[in-house]
Formats: C-alpha cells, structure tokens, sequence
C-alpha cells in the first residue's frame, strides 16, 4: 500500500435539490372571479438554497487502503435552517460513510418556503470519495494548466468588501475537466459563495501528469482578484 502514502485526502460535494413546479389550468367557461380564486389557492413554493457545501475528508484507512467511490445519503432540510434527519443510501467502508454524515450535517442552507413560509424539504446528496495529490508535489511531472476562466459575478459593492479585494478558492482538478471549488482560503460570506462556485465550474484546463505518466486529480489554490 506503499503508493499511497504521497495520496491527499479529500472529496467532494455534489448537492442537488428537486424543484417542485405548481401550474393552474383554468376549465373553460370559467367566470373571471372563479378562475381568480383558483389561481390564488395554489401554493407558491420555492425549493432550498444551499450556501456552503463543505466536503468531507478520507479517513487514514481508507486512504492507505486506496479506497474510492461515492456516499449518497437521504438528509432533510428543517425548516428552522438546521439539517435534520440523514439516511445513507449507499456506503463506503473504513469510515467514509460516517465522515460524509458528519459533512452533511455542516451544509448551510436557507429553508424552503411555500407562500412565504419556511417548511421542511427532504432531498438526496452525494459525496464523492477520490484520492489525489496537490499540483506542487514532487511526483507530479506536469501540474494542471489552466486554459480559460470567467469572473465570478459580483457588484462593485460585493467587491469592495472582500478582503484586499481578492479571494482565494480551493479548487479539485479532476481527470475528467469538471472542476469543483471545494474550499476558501479567504472568508467569503455564504451568500457570494455559490458565484464562485459557478465560476470555477467555468475554468477549462488540462490535467495534471503523474511521474508515472498517467493523469491523476490534483488540488491547487485559485485566486480571483476584483
């Protein structure tokens, strides 16, 4: 298990929420009035926003023992802004599992709401689990190079309250060229957090280039200057 040893840990987070749509079919030959308070009885729903997204990281054992793949759990959004209820629909060993509940319970969210009012939203998310070096380690023969980029969509306002009006993002660059902002170096308010995730998704880049020749994962620090 050697050639694990120069591994780094971590995982990612892949979140999606189900929206509900409501629609009003009016039976014709209605009069104005009743179609009017058909329309108003239907309820008006707005699923959860999810603001920060943290990931878990590998368990030693798991890490020494090459272990990948991907924790899908069953977790409810309560009402009251706190994650409720969490229930794994599929497992890792060594641990894995128990770190993406404990990752789970750190999401920050705004509830969803139905007229108006904050309600309880059950939905799935998943964590994928893949080892992978940092872009300055010594057996990585070619680091991550990164093609194109878009800035993240702020206001002057938002800009100028950043911190020297810059902000660094932890970013995974898979081998598959979707990368995922999983992290900040700098302190970014939870609402500005999801453009910056938009906009890493936007960066085009190659691979890294393990010593051995073949492309691996690797992490590196992005920084978007406003």
């Amino acid at each position: 298990m050697k050639r694990f040893t120069t591994l780094r840990n971590a995982s990612l987070l892949f979140c999606s929420l189900g929206l509900l749509v409501f629609g009003a079919i009016g039976t014709p030959g209605q009069a104005p009035a009743a179609q009017s308070a058909q329309a108003a009885s239907v309820p008006v729903a707005r699923s959860a926003r999810v603001w920060d997204k943290p990931g878990p990281g590998y368990t030693e054992a798991a890490r020494q023992r090459g272990i990948e793949g991907t924790v899908k759990l069953r977790i409810t959004l309560l009402a009251t802004g706190q994650v409720g209820e969490i229930v794994p629909l599929s497992y890792l060993s060594y641990g894995l599992t128990d770190q993406a509940i404990a990752a789970a319970k750190q999401i920050r969210f705004e509830p969803k709401r139905i007229n108006g009012v904050a309600v309880d939203e059950t939905t799935t998310v998943e964590y994928r689990f893949r080892l992978y070096f940092k872009d300055e380690d010594e057996v990585i023969r070619t680091k991550v190079a990164i093609l194109g980029r878009t800035q993240p969509k702020l206001t002057a306002e938002e800009a100028a309250k950043l911190p020297e009006r810059k902000v660094a993002v932890n970013v995974f660059f898979g081998t598959d060229g979707k990368p995922v902002a999983y992290g900040y170096v700098t302190d970014v308010p939870l609402a500005l957090r999801a453009r910056f995730s938009d906009a890493v998704q936007q960066i085009r880049y190659r691979p890294a280039v393990h010593s051995s020749g073949r492309r691996v994962a690797v992490t590196k620090v992005i920084e978007y200057q406003f």
